[in-house]
This record gives structure tokens, sequence and C-alpha cells, in this order.
């Protein structure tokens, strides 16, 4: 099987609802194939999509409107999306999206990442740290030592697979400044790798402890920030 992605797109259906639509890139072939899953209403496009083994999970995105129940009830044939779905792909094919349990809290925008068979997703605005486990397919939350409470958490998580951890940019709360720190699922600590970091960009990812990120400055350019010589 070609390498591919799996790519959403947001289609706006009136100003409230939206269809979340699924599409295929074909890598080697050089292919788009469009919709390929069932569509998901939604009442934002703010999910979070990520890959695990042969699933593809999608968090976050969802908002109570008072809207709902009357859409609902006059479309009965809509998949609507209630803030988590999860599906299958087989080989070429894709499944049905069918709902896992929500995050604890966070279904407005879920700041989630895969790391060694499990997704975390780390809190919106606030940093709130829950685990799920798609074996029991269930969520839990992590403790937070109690320097970190009440901090602020940018977007995005980041699993540094390498040093098998997952990097955070934090601020405000008992923080004396902008410090990014890493989360270490296997042990469960909290480190933190500098301080007073405030150049932080949502645009980023980190391969082998070095963080790559749009510059704030210009956003033509890309910076290269190493997590070892903190330079």
């Amino acid at each position: 099987m070609s390498p591919r992605i799996l790519v959403p797109s947001v289609r706006c259906d009136g100003e409230i609802f939206k269809q979340l639509e699924f599409h295929i890139v074909d890598l080697e072939k050089r292919e788009i194939r469009y919709n390929v899953s069932p569509s998901l209403v939604s009442t934002s496009g703010l999910i979070r999509m990520l890959s695990l083994g042969e699933s593809i999970y999608i968090f976050g995105g969802y908002e109570d409107v008072a809207e709902i129940d009357s859409y609902v009830s006059q479309n009965s044939t809509d998949t609507f999306y209630m803030g988590s779905a999860h599906m299958r792909l087989a080989g070429d094919s894709v499944g049905e999206w069918c709902k896992p349990p929500k995050p604890i809290f966070g279904r407005i925008f879920a700041n989630s990442t895969c790391f060694h068979g499990k997704i975390y997703n780390m809190g919106f605005g606030y940093l709130d740290p829950q685990l799920f486990d798609p074996t029991s397919d269930s969520w839990k939350s992590i403790t937070l030592p109690s320097q970190l409470q009440g901090c602020f958490l940018s977007i995005f998580a980041l699993p540094d697979l390498s040093h098998d951890r997952i990097i955070l940019h934090l601020r405000k709360g008992s923080l004396p400044s902008p410090s990014i720190y890493a989360y270490y699922p296997i042990s469960d600590e909290w480190k933190l790798i500098v301080s007073d970091f405030s150049s932080w960009d949502p645009v980023a990812a980190v391969a082998d402890g070095v963080i790559y990120c749009n510059y704030y400055k210009c956003h033509t350019l890309v910076v290269a920030y190493d997590l070892k010589s903190l330079k």
C-alpha cells in the first residue's frame, strides 16, 4: 500500500453547522480521492485529527448550540459530530465513523498528540492533561505537580519520540516567565527544559530533540532550537 494522508476539509452549511469532509492524498500516485468517508456535521471546524495504528481519531471542535436538537431531528441520515469520532482504515478502504468517549474536558479544542499507542490531550487554554487508552476505550486525568497548576498551554503539544517525552510551552500561573516543559509519560514526570522562552509558534514540530517552527518575526523563515544545547 502506498503512503497516504487523510485530509479533512470544512464546508459551511449555513451560519451554524459545518460539514467535515475527508479526502485521501496518495503520495506515491500523486492522486487525491475525495469524500472517502461519510461526512460529519459539526458546530465548529476546530478538530484535532490523529492517526494511531490503523485508526483515525478526531477530538475537539464541538460547541453546544440551541439548534442541535432541531437539526438532528430534521436530518436523521446525517452523522452528527459530538466532540469525538473514531474510524478504522483497512487497506485502501475506510470504515464508518463511530463515537469513542469524549475527553473529560476540552470539547471545543483538543490539544492532543499520539505517544506510544496512546493519545494525550494536554488541555485547551489551561494545562489539563488526560490520557486516552484505545485498548480500554477510556480517558483518565493525569496528575499535575503543584507548580504547574493554573498554567496556560500554547498550541500544540509536540511528541519527541526519540527522548520519550512530550514537549509543552507553558505560561502564566505560578511561572515567572513562559517556559518549555517536558512530560515523560513512561515515568509520569514533568521537567523544566528552558525558562524565559517566549518565541513560540503553533506551526512547529520536534525531531531528535530539536524544535522547528515558524520564526515569529517573519513567517517565511524557519527557526530551529536545540533542547539539549539550549541554543
